[in-house]
């Protein structure tokens, strides 16, 4: 999210209503990805990261026979994904009746996203040279002071390239 004053995006965690509903009738503890067996939820409850991209289009072609439009859904698909496999994402999607069908893959040369995984960040290294002609290389989930502002070292990145602080 960009927000007023700041010049690179940061993080926000969004829920669904029945993870709330479930924390506040059920479970107060109760979170995503832990370890915790006091905090674990049902099996139940998955994210977008822990289905195939095959199951993206199945949950897609699902709704879509009931709309008469074409409807948005994001496939996510691994970093490590055959290029095979990737393609014959669009022919499943076709072959499923959809009218559309959008893939993501991390890729930060090209374009940061909302779908970023935190390993993905952590396992991403970034380089920076500075006014002074040192070059820092950080990883892309470290925090980087710069301008007066903190900013995890992707976001900075793209904030860059996208010409918030001038070209680089």
């Amino acid at each position: 999210m960009l927000r007023e004053g700041k010049k690179s995006k940061e993080k926000v965690e969004v829920f669904s209503f029945e993870l709330l509903a479930y924390r506040t009738l059920i479970n107060p503890k109760a979170a995503p990805d832990t370890d915790d067996p006091q905090a674990k939820l049902p099996d139940y409850f998955i994210t977008a990261d822990h289905i195939n991209p095959r199951e993206h289009v199945d949950v897609q072609a699902a709704a879509q026979k009931w709309v008469d439009s074409s409807i948005s859904k994001t496939a996510n698909v691994p970093t490590d994904y055959p290029y095979e496999d990737f393609k014959d994402i669009y022919m499943y999607a076709f072959d499923q009746g959809l009218k559309g069908c959008t893939t993501f893959r991390f890729n930060p040369e090209a374009f940061q996203g909302v779908l970023v995984k935190e390993k993905d960040l952590e396992n991403t290294l970034y380089r920076f040279q500075l006014a002074n002609g040192e070059v820092v290389e950080v990883k892309g989930n470290e925090e980087i002071e710069y301008d007066g502002e903190v900013h995890n070292a992707a976001n900075l990145y793209d904030a860059l390239k996208e010409g918030y602080y001038g070209r680089f």
